[in-house]
């Protein structure tokens, strides 16, 4: 019986397994996929947040937009205001959900976006109003997503 055994092992090579070092090669893929993968997961995260943020800014740029496009011209379409800054009549200051929080001074507490807006005439053709909006998050620093609509309209009711 014994004489079978050895046969079988020498017909084998006398290797009964795996070698500790490619074991360890073995370890050391499978570790480095697992944290490639962990790192376009979390890539993934961040930029699936930038999306969402940007789409709300812009749906929140867009719903500005249709209302002041909406408004008597000469009437209620006032001109002034400032995208940099927020001045008296042309910011709004909401929450996630969009909710308005407060229009002038300060951001209150819980401001998610800074929403401003300004009127201008064109000096090359005065019946014309230049309306933009933008939509950013409060602070000092840019938002990479924020977003920005420009449009015409005229001062005068067709």
């Amino acid at each position: 019986m014994k004489q079978c055994s050895v046969a079988r092992s020498r017909a084998h090579g006398g290797q009964r397994g795996f070698s500790l070092i490619e074991t360890v090669v073995a370890a050391g893929i499978v570790a480095g996929a697992v944290a490639a993968l962990a790192q376009m997961f979390a890539l993934s995260i961040a930029l699936n947040v930038a999306a969402r943020n940007g789409s709300a800014a812009m749906m929140l740029a867009a719903q500005k937009m249709e209302q002041l496009r909406g408004l008597i011209p000469g009437v209620d379409l006032n001109e002034g205001g400032t995208l940099d800054s927020s001045g008296a009549g042309f910011a709004d200051y909401l929450d996630n959900a969009g909710n308005l929080l407060g229009a002038d001074g300060s951001a209150p507490p819980g401001t998610v976006y800074v929403r401003r807006w300004s009127v201008a005439g064109m000096l090359s053709k005065p019946d014309l109003l230049v309306i933009r909006v933008r939509v950013t998050k409060p602070g000092p620093e840019p938002m990479p997503d924020a977003a920005s609509l420009i449009t015409l309209r005229s001062r005068t009711a067709p």
